[in-house]
């Protein structure tokens, strides 16, 4: 009878039912939930914070991606699965989104109508590369701050407005980090049942305002969308204003998401 209570459990939070007795389980090995209510990034955003804050444990999302569009033969939408990914990895969550027959286009894992374009295995990948790569600066022990973003000449947001740059960021030991995730072509749904999203105009050398916390020692960006997700030093300005101290840097680029990395 021990063995058996000490045996891990999965079990699927969907929209949030039964939560606060799953997350409080100590044979619960990782929190999984499909999303269905929950239409916004922000949504997104908010859920895998909150069970972070609450477990402390890894959270996985099942997120059907262009949902209506399952019914028939068909192609998904590039941009709407990589704005999805860049979501809850810049979070630190993970997406169940592949099963046996291909990605997964609704609840019914056999389900093959919609397959993967070529760009889109190859992003795809370029994308997983990129969060086992990083996992110590998006999954692990990392807080989540509230510290403001100022971007000339764009709207921005961080809680993940359409037509924004959507920006977030966290904190551990050693770094600060902000996401920036490009939504400025784009509705802030993320499942777009429909297939309708459009990629993202890549922006150039825009400046970054960032208010800090910490003194900082360098500055650093990395994307699974260009150099294959290698990292680059960039430089940076430290200055003040009646809102606090801050850093200022330009971005070379940014086309789906941007992470960047400022060492303490």
């Amino acid at each position: 009878m021990d063995e058996e209570l000490d045996k891990k459990i999965v079990f699927n939070i969907v929209n949030n039912y039964g939560m606060l007795d799953v997350l409080l389980n100590p044979n619960q090995e990782f929190i999984y939930t499909e999303l269905w209510d929950n239409i916004t990034y922000n949504d997104i955003a908010n859920t895998i914070k909150m069970y972070k804050n609450i477990s402390n444990k890894p959270v996985v999302i099942a997120a059907y991606m262009n949902y209506d569009m399952s019914s028939e033969p068909g192609f998904f939408n590039t941009p709407s699965i990589l704005l999805t990914d860049a979501a809850i990895f810049s979070f630190g969550g993970t997406h169940i989104e592949l099963g046996d027959h291909g990605m997964l286009g609704n609840e019914y894992f056999p389900n093959s109508n919609l397959k993967m374009t070529n760009e889109l295995k190859i992003t795809l990948k370029d994308y997983y590369d990129f969060q086992v790569a990083y996992q110590n600066l998006l999954v692990e022990n990392n807080e989540y701050t509230t510290n403001k973003v100022i971007i000339e000449d764009f709207e921005t947001s961080n809680n993940g407005l359409e037509k924004t740059i959507w920006y977030h960021s966290t904190s551990n030991d050693d770094y600060q980090i902000v996401h920036l995730i490009n939504l400025l072509q784009n509705e802030n749904d993320w499942r777009d049942n429909n297939g309708t999203k459009t990629t993202p105009n890549i922006i150039n050398d825009f400046e970054v305002k960032y208010y800090l916390d910490d003194d900082i020692e360098a500055v650093y960006m990395a994307s699974p969308d260009f150099l294959g997700g290698l990292v680059s030093e960039i430089d940076f300005k430290i200055k003040s204003d009646e809102n606090g101290k801050y850093i200022i840097f330009e971005v070379e680029h940014l086309k789906y998401w941007n992470m960047i990395i400022m060492e303490k």
